[in-house]
């Protein structure tokens, strides 16, 4: 476990060892709880788009974690894009960038 600067608090974040080559330098951040910030945890919960049985204020616990792959930069969330992208923002984003035939990026 290590400790890494989340705006102005300190979060706990862990790295995922089991599987170091999957995760590209990923972490995992604590999910935002309901108790101590409503409008954020509801913020990530439609974000997420998950459906509502799977994922919802009542599921979030101190065990859930969100990936940080989920948000702009791979340290997670920041001052200036404290949340994490839609579900279908980050591939849009790497289809359009990406150019599918040469796999080089479109100019």
């Amino acid at each position: 476990m290590k400790l890494q600067l989340a705006g102005n608090q300190e979060e706990k974040v862990f790295p995922f060892s089991r599987y170091p080559d999957k995760l590209n330098g990923a972490i995992f951040i604590p999910f935002a709880k309901p108790r101590t910030d409503l409008g954020k945890c509801l913020r990530w919960v439609s974000l997420c788009r998950r459906p509502h049985s799977q994922l919802n204020k009542e599921k979030i616990t101190k065990h859930t974690y969100i990936c940080s792959k989920h948000f702009i930069t791979l340290e997670g969330p920041t001052k200036e894009y404290p949340d994490p992208l839609r579900c279908s923002d980050r591939r849009t984003k790497t289809v359009k960038e990406t150019n599918t035939i040469s796999g080089q990026p479109d100019q």
